[in-house]
């Protein structure tokens, strides 16, 4: 910086910032199938100034003549093996300057096989112990657990466990519930916020997403510790024996739950406490000598 004015100041910028995208349908293709190449290379003024190039590394598939060498058809090699097949695809651009610069880049995709075409990729089915050659395992339920096995490998979960991450909530179940059947920390979390973690919503036939899963004004952890069924609206929990005195904010009159409720109903069954007359407890009176 300077206090006295200079005639001109001037940047030059040499380079192009050049944007590649590149893609593949379908990213999973048969032995011998054909899948649909896609480019494209700009700068950062929209301009397209690359020359486009394709390998698939010597694999032995054919890239098939079409109008554009950005977007081509690629016919893939039989494949019996398993295994995934890398196709390149190498950018050549060159940027105004003097005198002009030329680059490349590489940018690769992943095609996963799939001989037999059922969805399932040919390295996936070898782990599993499936049949690659067969698309009729896809829609069998290897463990039983109310998923196919093409789901199981859309799902990320194991066909042979009906609990992948063994938190106890079966997969189907969690994937019902919006729940991961790969994550075994969400056993332990309370979407809802009801005071039952998701174990034991499962456990207890409740749902994970719903306070009130039987809709009947009570809480399903209040349920719970009353002995009361969650899922079955006919069966409430006991009210308690005192008209002020709620169990549960859910239920009678809407009013908050009563912190000590559990413990006055305990000493009413044990036959220590009576309450008053008119069917109350009045909790917040004194207790005096003569009434202890």
């Amino acid at each position: 910086t300077s206090s006295e004015p200079y005639p001109s100041d001037t940047l030059t910028i040499t380079g192009h910032t050049i944007t590649i995208d590149i893609g593949a349908d379908p990213l999973t293709i048969p032995s011998g199938g054909t899948v649909a190449l896609t480019a494209s290379a700009v700068d950062e003024k929209g301009h397209g100034i690359a020359s486009y190039s394709w390998n698939d590394g010597g694999a032995g598939g054919i890239f098939l003549p079409t109008a554009t060498t950005s977007g081509p058809a690629y016919a893939a090699p039989d494949n019996t093996s398993g295994g995934d097949l890398t196709v390149t695809l190498t950018v050549s651009a060159t940027c105004d300057d003097t005198p002009p610069k030329t680059d490349d880049i590489s940018v690769a995709v992943t095609l996963k096989f799939d001989y037999d075409g059922d969805g399932m990729p040919d390295y996936w089915e070898q782990q599993q112990g499936f049949d690659q050659t067969s698309s009729a395992d896809a829609g069998l339920d290897a463990d039983g657990d109310g998923l196919t096995n093409l789901e199981e490998y859309q799902y990320g979960t194991d066909p042979g466990s009906g609990d992948t991450d063994a938190d106890g909530m079966p997969d189907n179940w969690e994937l019902d519930n919006d729940l991961d059947p790969t994550n075994n920390g969400d056993a332990s979390g309370d979407t809802d916020h009801d005071g039952l973690s998701a174990l034991q919503e499962y456990q207890h036939g409740a749902d994970p997403g719903d306070r009130d899963t039987d809709d009947d004004g009570f809480g399903d952890a209040e349920e719970v510790s009353l002995d009361s069924d969650p899922a079955n609206a006919a069966d409430k929990p006991d009210h308690g024996h005192f008209s002020d005195v709620d169990p549960t904010g859910y239920g009678v009159g809407g009013t908050d739950p009563f912190w000590a409720f559990h413990e006055i109903e305990a000493c009413f069954r044990a036959g220590i406490v009576g309450g008053y007359p008119d069917g109350s407890y009045q909790p917040a009176v004194w207790v005096s000598r003569d009434q202890m």
